[in-house]
Formats: C-alpha cells, sequence, structure tokens
C-alpha cells in the first residue's frame, strides 16, 4: 500500500500480502508546522493539528475507526489482528501518489483518479464520517479492483469539533494534497471539488467557505512574495485556496 519503513512493514503470507503497523511518536512534519502557523494567524481552529499522540493505545483506536469505516461499507484496509505490538492490515493497492508518478504522462487518467478519491470522500461524509486527513498519501489505488480506497485514519477529529466541520476541514486538506501531487491548475482542481461538491451533505460547504474565507488574507499576504520565495506546500494552497474561492 507503500513504501516499508521501520513503522510498516510488508509481510507475505499464504493468504496473500499483510502489512503490519507498529506505533511511533508523531513526526514533526513541515506540512502540521504550516498548518498550525495559518490556523494560529487566522484564528481558523477548525485547522488546528491534530496528529496522532503515538503509541499502541493511538494503534489500537485506529484499529477500531478502521473496523466502523469497513462496516459502513467505506473501502479501507481489513484489519486481520492486532496485539500489543502492532496491527495487521490487508493489502489494498498502491499508494495513490506512487502510481500519479508512474503515468507522468497521462494526466488524463490522473485526473480520473483523483476525482475518484474526491467521489469516495463525499461517500465517506454522506455516511456520517470524517477522515481526518484524506491527503492523496493517504489514499491507495487497487488496480485489481479499479477502485480507491482509504488509510490510515490516524486523526479522528469527529471527537474534537461538530462534525460537518470535521468534514469541512476534510475537504480542504484534501484539495491542498491534490494540488501537490497533481495540478495546480485552477480548473482542473474545480473540478475535482465539483465532484465532491454534488454528492456531499449540504451543511459542509458553508462551513468550508467560511474557513476559506478566513484564510483568505494568508493569501493575499503570501502574493506579496516572489514566487521563488513561497516553498511548494504554500504554493499548493495557494492554488486550492484559489480554486475555492470562486464559491464564494
Amino acid at each position: 500500500m507503500g513504501k516499508t519503513s521501520k513503522r510498516i512493514q510488508r509481510v507475505e503470507t499464504d493468504q496473500g500480502v499483510v502489512w503490519k503497523k507498529y506505533p511511533e511518536p508523531p513526526l514533526e512534519k513541515t506540512f502540521f508546522v504550516l498548518q498550525a502557523w495559518i490556523a494560529k494567524i487566522t484564528g481558523a481552529k477548525i485547522l488546528c493539528v491534530t496528529k496522532s499522540k503515538g503509541g499502541i493505545n493511538a494503534l489500537h483506536d485506529e484499529a477500531d475507526r478502521l473496523r466502523l469505516f469497513y462496516d459502513k461499507g467505506i473501502r479501507v484496509p481489513r484489519v486481520i489482528d492486532q496485539d500489543d505490538e502492532c496491527i495487521s492490515m490487508e493489502d489494498m493497492g498502491t499508494a495513490l501518489p506512487i502510481h500519479l508518478r508512474s503515468i507522468p504522462d497521462d494526466q488524463k487518467e490522473g485526473i480520473r483518479l483523483v476525482k475518484l478519491a474526491a467521489q469516495g470522500l463525499a461517500d465517506i461524509h454522506q455516511k456520517d464520517l470524517a477522515h481526518g486527513r484524506p491527503h492523496l498519501r493517504d489514499i491507495v489505488w487497487s488496480k485489481k479492483d479499479q477502485a480507491i480506497c482509504f488509510l490510515d485514519l490516524e486523526e479522528n477529529v469527529m471527537d474534537l469539533m461538530p462534525l460537518n466541520k470535521a468534514q469541512a476541514r476534510d475537504i480542504w486538506l484534501f484539495m491542498g494534497s491534490t494540488a501537490r501531487y497533481l495540478t495546480n491548475d485552477i480548473d482542473i482542481l474545480t473540478s475535482i471539488y465539483e465532484i465532491y461538491r454534488k454528492d456531499a451533505p449540504d451543511n459542509i460547504e458553508p462551513v468550508l467557505l467560511g474557513l476559506v474565507k478566513a484564510i483568505r488574507p494568508f493569501g493575499w499576504f503570501a502574493n506579496t512574495f516572489p514566487d521563488s520565495w513561497l516553498g511548494s506546500d504554500i504554493k499548493n494552497i495557494l492554488a486550492s485556496q484559489k480554486a475555492l474561492e470562486t464559491y464564494l
């Protein structure tokens, strides 16, 4: 489902490939720092960073959320086993960014797959759930099943804010990661949001647009700097913001 690491191990068994996920203290990532900074300067508490606190209890909480999503018909890995060291999950395919990088000359196919992911996120929200961190790197593509699957349910924001706020946060994060891994083209980003929008619950967009409006001054400020001064994460946020601002 992605690259093996110290925390995530791919294991061949008689029944097929199994992924073992071990606990680890959360890492500080550039995007988390940027997200927290934007939340602070804009007052958009909805963007509070909610990364997993780490440890085996957090991993078991994730296993419980995987089962909840699975039981509601969302395509997530089936939890095969869990103990005091790790959780074991079935293999669901290839991480979507890895697959997108394998077809660099087929943007049309890349857009189709990301639109499927947007549709999948709308389906999650229709079932009164929120993912918590639906970056494209936490989504996989199953070539065998020709289907999208969601991973890494470590961030349970549904316990921290009203459901529609958690869902608005989901789509905002998703759009930013789409800009990172696929394109900064505003028309394409807008077409991807339209796929989500047509099936998402009606009470999400007002909250999302309130968030977009709160962040807009950050974009005005960032745009005063030369493009070469801006990092890729900021450029991606600006692109997704510009696409979403067309709905204000």
